[in-house]
């Protein structure tokens, strides 16, 4: 969890990349009829990352990660299951919830 939370507190603090490249990978692209951005979902306010999400699977694996920025803390929340269920969004956002993040 702690390489997840260090690669997106770099990306975000423009070490791996540009601030410009950042914002041209989270564009939505068309591949082949499969639209998503590279870097998975970035929602952008003044410049800043408001929320960034990547979600997989594989097999029946799946994973999502989401980072929070409301201008004063950053929240990062993982979530892996080994059971597909297509609920990872729904879990995240519950934990976002519990914690009341806003």
């Amino acid at each position: 969890m702690r390489l997840w939370r260090n690669w997106l507190t770099n990306l975000h603090a423009f070490k791996v990349i540009s601030k410009a490249s950042l914002q041209f990978l989270s564009e939505e692209a068309d591949f082949w009829g499969n639209i998503q951005a590279p870097l998975g979902g970035v929602t952008w306010q003044n410049g800043i990352a408001k929320e960034h999400y990547h979600h997989g699977e594989a097999g029946n694996y799946e994973c999502i990660v989401k980072r929070f920025n409301n201008g004063k803390d950053v929240l990062i929340i993982i979530v892996q299951a080994n059971q597909k269920r297509r609920n990872m969004f729904d879990i995240s956002d519950e934990i976002k919830s519990i914690l009341k993040y806003d």
